[in-house]
């Protein structure tokens, strides 16, 4: 077993498993392709995109947070939206008039 034929015979046979490995894989890939099945590699693709996504929503996230607690800030604790000052000034009193008497 020690030996360099035994060592050349078993790098052949290694060879020969990854030329048969490579064809399989290759003709998988396109029998899946014909039934419209997903290969590993475009799951492994698409697990890639959803990361992405998932990044870019978790960032639109905190700054949704962020805008939120500046809008906080600005309303004031309680939610409420702050009011203008009043500039008008309620109507002044009615002068008491004596109701018109009924002319007999």
């Amino acid at each position: 077993m020690g030996t360099e034929e035994f060592t050349a015979g078993l790098g052949q046979n290694l060879d020969v498993f990854l030329h048969i490995q490579r064809v399989m894989n290759e003709a998988m890939g396109s029998y899946l392709t014909t039934m419209n099945v997903p290969t590993r590699t475009d799951v492994l693709e698409l697990g890639e995109r959803l990361v992405g996504i998932d990044s870019r929503m978790a960032a639109i996230e905190a700054q949704l947070s962020q805008a939120l607690h500046a809008l906080g800030q600005l309303t004031g604790a309680d939610g409420a939206k702050p009011r203008p000052a009043r500039t008008r000034r309620a109507p002044a009193p009615a002068a008491a008039t004596k109701p018109a008497q009924p002319a007999d």
